[in-house]
């Protein structure tokens, strides 16, 4: 999303910090207020940022975050941005950790050999992946 305008707003104390808030207002036409813990706002006109929605102040305006696109701080649930995306091989490496770690935990209390525990692990990675569990 590109910025159009940017307007700052005033500020405002919170947990022995000082806040400042900012209008922004993106070329799609939407707009919301973001707050930032500098007194610039550290956007511009024309910038692309990514936008997440943050409620709604008490005032009735659409609170916001702005990120910059590589920030790698979160990214929207319909971003087609590639950097965002994590791709198979590191999921099944996630998925492989966890299968692992759950796995030993489990044998840990119950004595289980170290083939227990990666038969174990390998099951449950299978299970996260395919959806269909092979007995033994």
């Amino acid at each position: 999303m590109k910025v159009k305008n940017v307007q700052s707003t005033g500020s405002f104390d919170f947990n022995e910090k000082t806040f400042y808030s900012f209008e922004y207002e993106f070329e799609d036409g939407t707009s919301g207020i973001a707050n930032h813990l500098s007194q610039a706002s550290p956007f511009k006109s024309g910038d692309e940022v990514l936008v997440e929605e943050n409620g709604v102040s008490p005032r009735g305006d659409r609170k916001i975050k702005v990120k910059r696109p590589d920030s790698g701080s979160y990214a929207p649930q319909n971003s087609t941005n590639s950097s965002s995306r994590v791709d198979s091989s590191t999921q099944d490496q996630i998925m492989r950790q966890s299968s692992l770690h759950y796995a030993v935990l489990f044998h840990n209390e119950r004595q289980g050999t170290e083939n227990d525990v990666i038969g174990m692990a390998q099951r449950w990675f299978e299970y996260c992946k395919t959806g269909t569990i092979t007995l033994v």
